[in-house]
């Protein structure tokens, strides 16, 4: 696969930006290269430069709930202020800038 610049390769051809985005594969140096270069912005390779202090996918604070996060079957959502997309009605959409 290439991105819209063919002399830039893109990294999915074997689905490895596929893997990466399910979590199940770490980015590399190079993907956060090619990335940059395919969108022509560096945010992935300073992004991915900054994240190699981490030390871990999660701080942890964050481990217990990655943890509940991986093994959730279900998805609820609460908003207090404002309805979410597919629930709005289209006069709704147009105000909620506007407040």
């Amino acid at each position: 696969m290439y991105s819209a610049d063919s002399s830039v390769s893109s990294p999915s051809a074997s689905g490895s930006a596929s893997r990466i985005e399910a979590g199940l594969a770490v980015p590399d140096q190079h993907f956060a290269d090619v990335c940059a270069a395919a969108f022509r912005n560096q945010w992935f390779s300073r992004f991915w430069a900054d994240s190699q202090e981490w030390g871990a996918t999660f701080p942890a604070e964050f481990r217990e709930f990655a943890e509940y996060e991986a093994e959730a079957t279900t998805l609820w959502l609460f908003e207090h202020s404002w309805v979410p997309g597919l629930l709005q009605t289209e006069d709704y959409a147009r105000a909620v800038p506007m407040a």
